[in-house]
């Protein structure tokens, strides 16, 4: 991302001057486009977002008359809001990683008469060229990976880049290959610190990127949110069942990870789930293809364990990838450059000015960075300020007494402070839902304060709580975000937790005092039951 940015403002053979408009309202106050012949977003900025686009910028952006450039990368998600703020901002190029056909399906319609031009997600910056690394025979680890988990509802193509890893280990159990395989969070590997993990390495495993469900209005991300909230244990099966099976393979972004590259530059040997790449590698010439069904695992490990063989893929992904400067970040900012002189109008002015003062104008330095101090403190802050808070509310007092000694007492508490306090001041509804057949009560948040139109569903939980048959409490935050303010302030605020999805929480007390003490329980959550009626089922935003 960042080396990204370096080489347009340092490679280009145009005057590129950086500008970062993110939390800077008072610096974008100051810049004038006129003093420009074009204007290139990146991808790092989200177009819809005040946060990321502070007034009067978006206006400014409208009115200008030169060349207006757009690099977007996650084109999976929000596609129908992005692209109405393409056509008001009245972008002229647009970088995309989609290939063909997804990118006709996603733009044709949506931006008419704007011109594309296909992309990578990454390049190959300069420093990872002629790096000295040993031969195949002098690594101590045979097989190396590291992936992550992503959203379920960006498809199976998505999903690929952990189930790579979990069933490769299951395939290669017993054969004798040392790997070092992971899809946990905390063994990612970042920096300079990954070059080193793949030159000790013989072999990586790698997969395409990009999804194979494409969520235009953002419906399906919602849902899906709400689905791993409640059934944090589904497997794969049971999730394309239930949300996305239908959907699947309508269109699909596919493309080629930078990984490929960081691969080929320390001259490891990629086994690849066979694919496209966006045309950067083929198999068997840069990289030894791996059968989505593992059909030919014993040719792989055969494979792995050939020093010579391995050498020679590495050398050739080495020589066309790396060597050949074709993938540099220098071949992307020309091809940019190339763009920009045949379609950018001179007539920005010669003196930078605005520029210069809205460049100056800085947030007050810290060493982290105000919203990482933010976070930080608020982490320190949230459980005490929940606590005297909690003993300011009297049905929150209750609970306590009623569950003093149990574990997890002090992280329900709070949470219920974050909810009681967000719904009564109305930074966000709940959406209450019983679920008989899960033995569940479902609390999802929704942005702003409640609709007019409401529903009581304090009966319906009563009788539940009566019944015995409350036995989880889930509160699904996510769709708002993942940390809630606590006393109505971004300083004061605390993670909502992870169950299923990140922002989503689990009340292991609360589900408890459920059976014990259900009057108190339901005292003590009635703010969220009268909020606003169960949403409609509604038809998701994916199109074929």
């Amino acid at each position: 991302m960042l080396q990204h940015i370096e080489s347009l403002a340092t490679l280009s053979e145009h005057d590129v001057y950086p500008f970062n408009p993110v939390d800077r309202p008072d610096a974008c106050q100051l810049l004038d486009l006129t003093e420009f012949d074009a204007v290139a977003i990146h991808y790092t900025i989200s177009l819809v977002s005040a946060r990321y686009l502070p007034p009067p910028l978006p206006e400014r952006l409208t009115r200008f008359e030169g060349l207006k450039v757009q690099f977007i990368q996650d084109e999976y998600r929000a596609v129908d809001a992005v692209t109405a703020a393409m056509r008001s901002l009245g972008i002229d190029v647009l970088f995309t990683c989609a290939p063909e056909p997804a990118a006709g399906a996603i733009y044709n319609s949506r931006l008419p008469g704007i011109t594309r031009v296909f992309t990578l997600p990454g390049y190959v910056p300069d420093e990872l060229v002629g790096r000295q690394v040993t031969r195949a025979a002098e690594r101590p680890i045979d097989v190396g990976y590291r992936g992550r988990d992503v959203p379920v509802w960006l498809g199976r193509l998505a999903r690929e880049k952990t189930e790579i890893a979990r069933a490769f280990l299951e395939h290669v159990a017993g054969r004798g290959l040392r790997c070092d395989i992971s899809s946990r969070e905390t063994d990612r590997i970042y920096g300079e610190g990954w070059n080193r993990f793949l030159a000790s390495c013989r072999t990586t495993l790698g997969t395409e990127s990009g999804a194979s469900i494409v969520d235009f209005d953002g419906s399906l991300e919602a849902l899906g949110k709400d689905y791993m909230a409640r059934r944090p244990e589904a497997t794969p099966t049971e999730i394309e069942r239930d949300l996305t099976g239908s959907y699947e393979g309508k269109v699909v972004i596919n493309t080629a990870s930078p990984r490929l590259f960081e691969a080929a530059a320390m001259r490891t040997a990629m086994v690849l789930f066979q694919g496209t790449y966006g045309g950067v590698v083929e198999p068997g010439l840069h990289y030894i293809p791996l059968q989505k069904d593992f059909s030919n695992i014993d040719e792989i490990v055969e494979r792995v364990l050939d020093n010579a063989y391995l050498d020679e893929l590495a050398d050739r992904a080495y020589d066309d990838l790396i060597a050949s400067r074709r993938y540099s970040l220098r071949a992307m900012v020309a091809q940019f450059d190339s763009l920009v002189s045949e379609r950018a109008r001179p007539f920005g002015r010669q003196s930078k000015d605005s520029y210069d003062r809205g460049a100056r104008r800085r947030r007050i330095p810290t060493v982290a960075g105000p919203s990482r101090v933010r976070e930080t403190l608020g982490k320190l802050l949230a459980p005490p300020v929940g606590t005297l808070l909690t003993a300011a509310d009297p049905h929150l007092r209750r609970i306590a007494r009623a569950g003093v000694g149990r574990k997890h007492l002090a992280q329900d508490l709070l949470r219920l402070t974050m909810l009681r306090r967000g719904v009564g001041r109305g930074t966000f509804h709940v959406v209450a839902e019983v679920v008989p057949e899960d033995r569940l009560l479902f609390l999802s948040s929704r942005p702003g304060p409640a609709p007019p139109a409401t529903r009581d569903v304090r009966d319906e939980l009563a009788a539940a709580l009566e019944a015995h048959t409350v036995e989880h409490i889930v509160w699904n935050h996510s769709r708002v975000s993942a940390g809630a303010g606590v006393a109505g302030g971004a300083l004061l605020s605390a993670s909502v937790g992870r169950h299923g999805v990140d922002g989503a929480y689990a009340f292991q007390v609360l589900a408890a005092l459920a059976r014990s003490h259900p009057n108190l329980v339901l005292a003590a959550l009635e703010p969220m039951l009268r909020e606003s009626a169960r949403e409609p089922t509604r038809t998701v935003g994916v199109e074929a």
